[in-house]
């Protein structure tokens, strides 16, 4: 990985994790250059000093002064990654630059370049989301990523397993780590982050081998607000991280859209936002209508004639599988088939208890 002295610079005072981010930012911006820090070990120590950091800056300089140190700790730090993008770099997102406590780094895995996309919108929910507001996330990422949106979103189970799975096949999602690019949590989503480095990108403001911690998941959400235009909260209660996603955002003026929800503690988040003035979306279509972006029309989609018999019925409310069955006139072998052309269409979509719904596709 080759990377400029003002690069190294920066990712070498990213290897001090307990040395707060105000003192790294404040001793950075005060240079005229970042790899000035290697130049003069005086300079650090009466700046550490003069903000109460005295032993802190005596240890940099000394391990600076180590033959070889620098180059192993920056080489560390990127061990596991493709590349590390800086707050002085070129192709750092002007968008997170305008948010309260940038990233001074973010490490990546994957397509960087998606970075560069001037159009990207933020995705999130809870763990805990309901099975078709899993499939509406879907629908509305695809749709997104179909018309050149970049997706983002975190890396949880639930809404943002949703985000992603829905964009991941037009290769236009970031997926913010809580931990370093290398630290997958959960744990059993391994073969999802090699998917996502394959055909996406992985940022993370944490050096390789770091693991996440509580207040990282919450630091994490403000990237993820900070880099898309808006931010859509598919699920929460009052207690869901979501919350700090949707006050991230909205201090930084950013749209925010929820999906709605009806009496009770289910999507308690969601109500509360649109009761503040957060818009009330039901697809990717209401989303572009609050955003400014430009959908393409979508083709038309052949049907055969036991297909719209089907569609028919599911239209009059006639939604359980054997009822379909039933009603169709059809043999179970030729309506189980019918039905599975249309999820594959995506114009049904099956329910935990086997009864079938409408996509916004068929709406």
């Amino acid at each position: 990985m080759n990377l400029t002295e003002d690069e190294k610079a920066v990712v070498f005072l990213d290897c001090f994790e307990h040395l707060e981010y105000k003192y790294k930012a404040q001793l950075l911006l005060s240079l005229d250059r970042p790899s000035d820090i290697f130049k003069d070990g005086k300079y650090l120590e009466r700046y550490f000093k003069s903000v109460g950091q005295g032993a802190v800056g005596e240890n940099i300089v000394k391990a600076m002064e180590i033959k070889g140190f620098v180059d192993d700790a920056v080489k560390d730090a990127t061990c596991n990654a493709d590349g590390v993008v800086t707050i002085f770099s070129d192709n750092y997102p002007e968008s997170l630059k305008a948010i309260n406590l940038p990233p001074l780094a973010l490490y990546y895995k994957g397509n960087v370049k998606l970075l560069d996309e001037k159009q990207k919108f933020s995705i999130v929910g809870s763990r805990r989301t309901f099975e078709p507001y899993i499939t509406k996330t879907q629908e509305v990422a695809e749709t997104l990523t179909d018309n050149g949106i970049v997706v983002v979103t975190g890396f949880a189970e639930g809404g943002d397993r949703a985000a992603i799975d829905g964009a991941i096949k037009n290769g236009k999602v970031i997926t913010v780590f809580a931990g370093g690019v290398d630290a997958v949590y959960p744990k059993h989503h391994e073969p999802l982050a090699l998917a996502v480095a394959e055909n996406g990108l992985i940022i993370s403001e944490h050096r390789c081998k770091f693991a996440p911690k509580f207040y990282s998941f919450i630091m994490r959400n403000r990237i993820i607000a900070g880099l898309g235009g808006g931010v859509l909260i598919v699920s929460g209660n009052r207690k869901s991280g979501t919350r700090h996603t949707a006050e991230f955002a909205l201090d930084s003026g950013r749209e925010v859209c929820c999906f709605p929800y009806g009496f009770g503690e289910a999507g308690a988040i969601c109500k509360e936002l649109v009761k503040n003035g957060a818009a009330l979306v039901e697809s990717a279509k209401d989303i572009a209508s609050v955003m400014g972006y430009t959908l393409k029309e979508k083709k038309s989609i052949e049907i055969s004639e036991d297909e719209s018999v089907v569609l028919n019925l599911i239209k009059k409310g006639i939604t359980d599988s054997d009822d379909i069955i039933i009603n169709s006139k059809l043999s179970v072998a030729k309506a189980i088939e019918t039905l599975t052309n249309l999820e594959i269409k995506k114009l049904i979509v099956r329910d935990s208890d086997s009864s079938y719904a409408l996509t916004q596709a068929e709406e």
